[in-house]
């Protein structure tokens, strides 16, 4: 047991070391704690392969997805949307909270009564 406990520990340590990214919070333009991270960016084989991966998508689907900038891991589309486009500094924002509760954290932009944002389901 002695042995299996340290063999965790040491994991831990090795693996806090090697975090490409902490969490932290922004705040929406109605004033909402918002969770997200910054992360640092993948080395240029790591992004190549996520081109690559991007591009073989687009084809194998037949997708009319228009591709308009370089993979990256230092933000998504929810932070480049709702962050950097504001004037942000470019952040990695997910569809759920630190506890995990998916959607909640990214409904905070549009489902207060004084949202910037607003959902919409069907083009206007």
């Amino acid at each position: 047991m002695k042995y299996c406990l340290i063999i965790v520990i040491l994991w831990l340590c090795v693996s806090s070391l090697n975090a490409q990214w902490y969490n932290t919070t922004i705040t929406s333009p109605s004033g909402e704690t918002v969770y997200a991270q910054n992360r640092e960016e993948y080395s240029a084989t790591e992004l190549q392969g996520l081109e690559d991966d991007a591009a073989d998508w687009i084809a194998e689907n037949n997708s009319d997805a228009e591709r308009i900038g370089s993979a990256s891991n230092v933000y998504n589309c929810h932070g480049f949307a709702w962050h950097t486009s504001e004037g942000g500094e470019p952040i990695w924002i997910n569809n759920y909270n630190q506890y995990g509760f998916l959607k909640y954290n990214v409904d905070k932009y549009f489902s207060d009564p004084n949202s910037s944002y607003k959902l919409a389901n069907v083009a206007e």
